[in-house]
């Protein structure tokens, strides 16, 4: 078939216009999609590509990952992470879990059985001027929380923490001692 040029974007040049389409519907049939996986003896994850949301389901603990290889979602997935939803019942979000899950991620949400946060956790994820985190428990179950480390909190990068859905925290900064 001949070339096509799309004058709604005039800069995408198509030599084989069914090949275009074919490629379209196969793209767009992902996009639409849900992947799922293990991420715990009884935790489990799903993307749906679709609205870039993460649910972590089950009970327990999620798996700790380390430097490499990090979470089962970071190779293919990771850029459409848009949020994560942690359901009642993960008692522990893992080491490296969302690590520079940078892209695209703006918010997520903790439920009250989480009480502990893996190392790096949310390291190098860009959600700085976003949403933030969001918190389901009270202030004092918020600071009963054990953080592996300073990057195992999401308010590393967030700077936005809401407990009950009340905005607990505006502006927060890191200091290069690490202190808050």
């Amino acid at each position: 078939s001949p070339a096509t040029v799309f004058p709604s974007c005039a800069n995408i040049y198509v030599e084989d216009e069914d090949l275009y389409k074919s490629s379209w519907t196969n793209y767009a049939s992902k996009i639409t999609s849900t992947v799922e996986g293990s991420c715990g003896t009884n935790a489990t994850w799903s993307l749906n590509l679709a609205t870039g949301v993460m649910t972590i389901g089950g009970t327990g603990a999620m798996d700790d990952y380390s430097s490499s290889p990090y979470g089962p979602w970071y190779t293919n997935y990771r850029p459409y992470i848009a949020s994560v939803v942690v359901e009642d019942g993960i008692t522990r979000i893992g080491s490296y879990a969302f690590y520079s899950c940078y892209a695209a991620l703006t918010s997520v949400t903790i439920p009250t059985s989480v009480t502990s946060i893996g190392a790096h956790a949310f390291y190098d994820c860009n959600i700085l001027n976003l949403e933030g985190a969001f918190y389901a428990g009270n202030v004092n179950q918020w600071c009963g929380i054990t953080f592996d480390d300073e990057s195992a909190s999401p308010t590393y990068k967030a700077k936005k923490l809401y407990v009950n859905n009340d905005q607990l925290l505006k502006q927060m900064d890191i200091y290069d001692s690490g202190e808050y």
